[in-house]
């Protein structure tokens, strides 16, 4: 077989893959139909004036949004801090990065990172993949494990990098591959034909990998095959809605105008011609000579309710799959946890792809550390994955205070839920929150003495009665 073959499973999603990427894209032409297949410029006019509402695009944007409504936890070793600066070895640091993956995950559900070391600079990188680039692969057991032993990339490359002018870009197939438990790289061309050998690819000792370092991120798991597109059906009611655009507009166009009828009466046609020498036109400052028994009206077509309705309806449907942005603002106002119950389906898909995409960048960090020698254990990679703010419960904070008295549970326990139902601020340390509270009040309460860096906690303990002078003796003041 050669090197630009198909799995069978990337084959039967790229047509997915195609409609989702020209609706959000905003180049959906191809996709209305030809309403007259003599007339060449019918159809190209009717296709220009289709309107296409991206709803679709909306909805991407607001989920990658949500995502990303609350900070990136990250940890990184110092020799990885240039991620910060350029995550990919082409300029993109780890937070564009990052809402690069989230975004392809919710398009297409599936996206690959690379992890590769670039011997000009002394630097490994994430080298991203979108799923139609990663067009065949194999798993297996390799080291007692079911991974990946071959995968198939395909690459975008400039055809001449002598000419500085150049724009033509090829083709080229990076395969990787298990070769007796290590693991290699090989180029291929446009015409399948290898440029240069088969290189082996070492860790920060000098040796090879025993696995492809490569990670598969999905909207359903990390593994290697095909997961579901969570923007596909959003797209396909995205694009019957552009076909309704082309089909609505182009009546508008043919039967928008009033037409004009006129009835000869008893005259022939050319003595209706002989009596308007100058044709026929109408308005308020023109005049129209009629013979014995003419009559002259407008007919106009009556609005066309079916297209307009079922554009509507189409509407309404994608406010249903998701698309907030477009959701009416009309009747009384939902309580959180209606609006929590109600999208229920898509934010559990949305925590799936922001957990998957968290756990697999982490783990792509992770092999960047046996490339640059680092410490893996200090690596740690967060995204948001809460939506929806929890609303403050009085029982539920009666019952803290309850549990607390009984040893049950944590100060910090009580806290933790204050900051995520919005008592507490969110941005407060425990620290800060205890040397802030006032303990003046009472006397036998815990007080706290800074010195210098270090923050010490003393008890103050006074006596049940002043003594003979009228003064205190108790430890602490």
């Amino acid at each position: 077989m050669p090197v630009n073959d198909q799995h069978p499973e990337y084959h039967c999603a790229l047509p997915r893959y195609n409609l989702i990427r020209a609706i959000i894209n905003n180049d959906a032409k191809c996709y209305l139909r030809s309403p007259d297949k003599e007339d060449m410029c019918r159809n190209e006019q009717y296709k220009e004036d289709a309107v296409l509402v991206n709803f679709t695009s909306f909805t991407l944007e607001a989920l990658v949004g949500l995502v990303f409504s609350k900070k990136l936890k990250l940890s990184l070793p110092p020799e990885l801090d240039y991620l910060f600066e350029d995550a990919t070895g082409s300029g993109i640091n780890i937070w564009q990065f990052s809402q690069s993956a989230v975004s392809e995950l919710i398009q297409i559900g599936r996206y690959g990172l690379l992890l590769d070391y670039n011997n000009e600079n002394g630097r490994a990188y994430i080298k991203p993949y979108c799923a139609e680039s990663i067009i065949n692969w194999k798993t297996g057991l390799v080291n007692g494990t079911v991974q990946p032993w071959l995968i198939v990339l395909t690459e975008t490359v400039v055809l001449d990098y002598n000419d500085i002018f150049c724009q033509e870009t090829t083709i080229q197939y990076r395969v990787l591959v298990m070769d007796n438990g290590i693991y290699t790289q090989q180029i291929f061309d446009a015409g399948l034909e290898p440029l240069g050998d088969r290189i082996v690819p070492l860790d920060f000792e000098g040796n090879p990998f025993t696995y492809i370092p490569f990670v598969f991120l999905g909207s359903d798991d990390n593994d290697a095959k095909v997961d579901k597109e969570p923007m596909y059906d959003m797209a396909i009611l995205n694009r019957s809605h552009y076909q309704d655009s082309a089909d609505y507009q182009e009546s508008i166009w043919l039967n928008g105008q009033p037409y004009l009828v006129i009835n000869v009466g008893e005259s022939s046609a050319e003595e209706f011609a002989a009596a308007n020498p100058s044709g026929v036109a109408y308005g308020s400052r023109r005049g129209l000579v009629l013979p014995n028994g003419g009559s002259a009206s407008l007919l106009q077509a009556n609005p066309n309710q079916l297209v307009a309705q079922a554009m509507n309806d189409k509407l309404d449907q994608a406010q249903k799959i998701g698309a907030r942005m477009i959701e009416k603002a009309e009747g009384s106002r939902e309580t959180a946890e209606a609006a929590r119950l109600r999208a229920s389906s898509q934010t559990s898909s949305l925590s799936t792809i922001s957990y998957n995409a968290s756990w697999g960048i982490e783990k792509a960090l992770k092999i960047l550390c046996q490339f640059m020698g680092a410490n893996e254990t200090s690596v740690y990679y967060k995204l948001n994955d809460q939506f929806y703010e929890e609303v403050a419960d009085g029982n539920v904070m009666n019952s803290y205070t309850a549990w607390f008295d009984r040893g049950i549970v944590s100060a910090d326990e009580i806290r933790d839920y204050g900051r995520r139902v919005g008592v507490i601020n969110k941005d407060s340390l425990d620290t800060d929150i205890e040397l802030n509270v006032d303990l003046t009040t009472d006397p036998l309460a815990d007080a706290y003495i800074d010195n210098g860096n270090n923050t010490e906690r003393r008890t103050i303990t006074a006596p049940a009665s002043p003594d003979e002078n009228g003064g205190y003796t108790g430890q602490g003041y």
